[in-house]
């Protein structure tokens, strides 16, 4: 029972915010979501390889039939590799010419049909030929094979779609083939140098798109990869070596004789590379179109899938999920479950993270795409309990309130109502979801008086009073209403109309069991389950539905309800930010090449700049014998910067930094000045002045340079004042490890919202025959150190160096900057462990507009760092090699 304070505190609450209720109420039926009129987005899908991903077999008199109408709306290019072709056009999705007097089709069918009705708007560029091997047919890049005429092809029809206004968007490779490399010995055992590659060139050289998504596959049942399943082990190495490639399995599926799939089975793979590329894309967070939305679904799965017995409509739940991409999940009735699971589930649609009120009883539970935070499991006072977690910075509980009780619904409310006071204290962003078992007062109007809904509960409820579900002869809108008077908003409510559209219960699986007619359950459909919004929640929401069409009829009992919001959290765009640059934003000296900055406001209200430097006459591969860090100052953070005095040089004798000093980034933590830099030694081999200078003129040839090379480790000199003193730590603060070896260079630094220190910091590939760069991420709980690497890479599916990393509070996410050859990227991280693209990933190409109307297109453009003034960027800077010239620019951040 409520106290009597309590209640006086509720009902002053309700009446202060009854006005608010009536405009809001006001507000829902007025507003309607707009849509505006955009560039048509297409994303764009290469199926490559040999005959089953051809379609052999598939016979187009047994085209499976288009019942939905999409082919139309689905683009088609195509080629039979020698044979015929779409002539380079893009038609509709269609049967192919060939084979069989109807035509043939392959995958590509039912694959793109999947997708379609996931929410993406694919099309099919198909590029195949049967019996061809890697090595023999499609051949290395350059080597003038099916591969080199496919590229060209390729960026034709690229070029065409983009020509008809088209806004394309690579979304992936699908790489059906291998078996007639594993039929040849030697091949085989070079299939997967071959096939990576091959990857590799299209990602990087051919589509500038290191993360690009790509299924493999190989029919395993073959019996010349029964014979020799190296192909396939390849296959799966890559997969597990590289987080944007997924191995998908062709096991099961119905052959036509031992090498082809037969009509069905051509559909029935189509449909698992739809799964595996939407799992694939779930699991990076992509989803489809614009990643800057976060979608939130709420579903009560009806008894845990019978207690565990029902496997096959958990499989179809997993599925329906999977299609949705949701962001967020919030989950009641998780009888029999247990967190593995519950693991299991949330991996089957995309998410890492899981988590599980208790393992007895009706039990709710949450899975997100991003790292979860448990704040409290509410058992006490509440029949089924509630959970509250933190995730993608939004504090939610996750409830299911008592079934059969108004008076015990109204106790559970009270104890949520209380707790969300302490949330609102503390974060703007929170929400309550899941099965209420209760009425909106929104939705009174629609419920008919005398209909089989209300009759129905009167003859279930009668006598009980508020320990039922009626009271004073009709439904309870109380419970809600307290919620709504928090206030909280009800998230599908200005986006549906009527219970067609937002009934939530029952699902017509309960016919059968209670004996109901299709019509009877659809007029006592009623809504029971929400989503309910903070107020500034609401200001991001941009959709929502009930799921209650025919796809959902037979998965449960309640029907799953959706709120998409836009996410601030990711929407950073720096590359919308670039202003054009003039030589006040340039840093040049006639007698030094510079190198690498980073910038810091002091206490005097100027702009600090730490930068590296060495002596023209040394030549550029100088850098590594005789770079020093200097430090100079403007009274704007873009420029003009005078040099005023030299911090760092190598230490000389046997220090690990006895030699060189190189790459700075400057940080200020909690009093204190912090010059993270780099350093390199000769091992035992002396080295006087003129053989370091040997040594520079020479470059990478000179026997020493890989010696210097290989010892780079990174440092940190400390400083109460930017004017130095400096004193350095005596030892490195991190060494290679996990996804980085031999060195540790180009340190960033960054401080988490839990005070621990995050460092980005470059590295060599393991286990790679050829010398590529890799990105890693090492943790401290000091800004000194030891930093320990951790064994995800932050990137390694791209040659990269240079990472700029910053936290960003007010989007709750990490950042980070980055050079690739060919661009500057963005990524993003919502821990500081796992990253991923960000929605506006590539900065900008290696060129800038300068502020005479020119445009500066540097050999080399490297090192960015971007320099944060109250949170937000403010102005980019890079390191610029331009023939014989090399020099800092700070580049100008409009917001």
């Amino acid at each position: 029972m409520r106290s009597k304070k309590r209640v006086k505190k509720q009902l002053m609450r309700y009446l202060k915010n009854l006005t608010f209720l009536i405009s809001s109420l006001l507000l829902f039926i007025i507003i309607l979501p707009s849509h505006l009129n955009a560039q048509e987005k297409l994303d764009l899908f290469i199926l490559a390889g040999q005959s089953n991903a051809q379609g052999w077999m598939g016979d187009a008199a047994n085209y499976p039939e288009d019942s939905l109408g999409l082919d139309e709306s689905i683009r088609l290019n195509w080629t039979f590799v020698d044979n015929q072709s779409s002539k380079r056009r893009w038609v509709p999705m269609q049967p192919q010419e060939g084979r069989f007097q109807e035509g043939h089709f392959g995958p590509e069918v039912s694959f793109a049909r999947e997708l379609k009705k996931a929410g993406f708007n694919p099309a099919i560029f198909k590029y195949t030929k049967g019996a061809t091997g890697l090595a023999r047919d499609w051949k290395a890049p350059g080597e003038g094979g099916i591969y080199d005429r496919m590229v060209i092809d390729l960026k034709a029809s690229i070029d065409q779609l983009e020509e008809q206004g088209y806004e394309v968007h690579v979304r992936g490779l699908i790489w059906i083939q291998g078996e007639s490399d594993a039929g040849d010995g030697q091949t085989s055992k070079k299939y997967y140098q071959n096939l990576k590659r091959l990857i590799e060139h299209l990602r990087n050289e051919v589509l500038h798109e290191p993360d690009l998504n790509i299924l493999v596959g190989v029919d395993e049942q073959h019996p010349f990869v029964e014979d020799r399943p190296v192909v396939v082990e390849a296959q799966k190495r890559l997969a597990e070596e590289d987080e944007y490639i997924s191995f998908t399995s062709m096991r099961g599926i119905q052959k036509a004789d031992n090498t082809h799939l037969t009509p069905q089975g051509l559909t029935e793979h189509g449909r698992r590379l739809a799964y595996a590329f939407m799992n694939l894309v779930n699991v990076h967070g992509e989803g489809v179109g614009d990643t800057g939305k976060l979608k939130v679904i709420t579903y009560n799965i009806w008894n845990g899938f019978d207690w565990g017995k029902d496997e096959e409509r958990r499989q179809k739940v997993q599925e329906w999920m999977r299609s949705q991409k949701p962001s967020i999940t919030a989950l009641q009735e998780l009888n029999n479950y247990t967190p593995a699971k519950l693991k299991e589930d949330a991996k089957s649609w995309g998410h890492p993270y899981s988590v599980l009120l208790k393992t007895t009883g009706y039990s709710v539970g949450l899975t997100s795409a991003y790292p979860i935070q448990v704040k409290e499991k509410i058992r006490e006072g509440m029949h089924h309990g509630a959970l509250h977690a933190k995730t993608a910075g939004i504090d939610l509980l996750v409830v299911h309130l008592h079934p059969g009780s108004i008076k015990r619904r109204m106790e559970e409310a009270d104890i949520l109502l209380n707790k969300l006071e302490e949330i609102e204290m503390e974060n703007p962003l929170y929400m309550v979801l899941g099965d209420f078992n209760a009425h909106s007062p929104f939705d009174a109007h629609l419920y008919d008086p005398d209909g089989y809904l209300l009759n129905r509960r009167r003859s279930n409820n009668a006598g009980k009073g508020m320990d039922g579900n009626i009271y004073l002869n009709d439904l309870d809108y109380s419970v809600m209403a307290s919620f709504l008077g928090f206030p909280l908003y009800d998230g599908t409510q200005k986006y549906t109309t009527g219970l067609s559209e937002r009934g939530t219960f029952p699902g017509r699986v309960l016919g059968p069991v209670n004996s109901e007619s299709t019509e009877q359950l659809i007029s006592r459909l009623e809504r029971i389950d929400y989503i309910l919004v903070s107020p500034e929640l609401l200001k991001r929401s941009t959709d929502a539905q009930v799921h209650n069409g025919e796809e959902n009829w037979f998965l449960s009992d309640h029907y799953p309800v959706e709120v998409t919001f836009r996410t601030d959290q990711e929407n950073l765009d720096v590359g919308s930010m670039i202003q054009p640059i003039s030589e006040e934003n340039m840093l040049r000296d006639p007698d030094y090449f510079n190198w690498g900055s980073s910038i810091i406001k002091g206490d005097d209200g100027n702009y600090h700049l730490f930068y590296s430097r060495w002596k023209r006459e040394l030549g550029f591969t100088g850098w590594l014998t005789h770079s020093e860090i200097a430090h100079a100052i403007s009274d704007r953070p873009e420029g003009p910067y005078q040099y005023l005095n030299t911090v760092l040089q190598g230490r000389g004798g046997d220090q690990w930094d006895a030699i060189t000093a190189h790459n700075p980034k400057i940080k200020y933590f909690e009093g204190t000045y912090y010059l993270y830099y780099i350093g390199t030694h000769s091992d035992d081999v002396p080295l006087d002045g003129e053989k370091l200078r040997e040594v520079a003129k020479t470059g990478y040839n000179h026997p020493m340079w890989s010696v210097l090379r290989n010892n780079q480790r990174t440092g940190v000199a400390l400083s109460k004042s930017l004017n130095g003193p400096w004193q350095r730590r005596e030892n490195p603060i991190v060494e290679p490890a996990g996804p980085i070896t031999t060195l540790t260079v180009n340190p960033a630094v960054t401080q988490g919202p839990n005070g621990s220190y995050y460092m980005i910091v470059k590295g060599d590939k393991p286990n790679e025959d050829r010398f590529i760069r890799n990105q890693a991420l090492a943790l401290s709980e000091t800004p000194t150190g030891p930093f320990i690497v951790q064994k995800k890479p932050v990137i390694d599916t791209i040659d990269t160096e240079d990472s700029s990393i910053w936290y960003d509070e007010s989007r709750n996410q990490f950042f980070a900057v980055f050079h690739a050859h060919n661009f500057i990227g963005l990524i993003t991280s919502a821990d500081g462990v796992n990253w991923r693209k960000a929605v506006n990933y590539e900065v900008t190409t290696k060129r800038l507009n300068l502020a005479n109307g020119d445009v500066l297109k540097p050999d080399r453009m490297e090192r960015p760092f971007v320099y944060l003034e109250d949170g937000q960027p403010r102005v980019l800077s890079f390191a610029i090699k331009e023939g014989d010239d090399s020099y800092s620019i700070f580049v100008p951040l409009n917001h």
